[in-house]
């Protein structure tokens, strides 16, 4: 029974080595999980208890504006067709034109990944 009780002591020693060892490392990826669930206001301090407080994530928010003006900026192809037996056709060759953009946008050089457009 003691060296079992010595056992698991030592075991709760090395855990709390091991835990206070990394606790500044907890401590900021609770932060940076905070940031990225958009909970951060919470840690500002409000001067008013009526004062509204941001609800939006900001980082994602932002990410999603700039990436929204990217997308208007980027032409478009759009095929029409020149009788409306093919409009089916021309339909889809808008959509694939378009699909083989929108994986182009994240290349650095569109002229070297779209083979429609070199």
């Amino acid at each position: 029974m003691k060296q079992d009780e010595a056992r698991i002591e030592r075991i709760y020693a090395l855990f709390d080595e091991y835990r206070q060892a990394y606790a500044a490392e907890w401590q900021r990826l609770e932060r940076c999980e905070r940031l990225y669930m958009g909970e951060h206001w919470h840690n500002v301090p409000q001067s008013d208890t009526r004062e509204p407080r941001p609800v939006t994530p900001v980082l994602q928010s932002t990410i999603e504006n700039i990436r929204a003006d990217l997308m208007d900026q980027m032409p478009e192809a759009i095929i029409t067709a020149d009788d409306p037996a093919n409009e089916r056709a021309a339909q889809a060759l808008t959509e694939i034109l378009g699909e083989n953009h929108r994986r182009c946008i994240t290349k650095t050089n569109m002229q070297s990944c779209c083979t429609i457009c070199s």
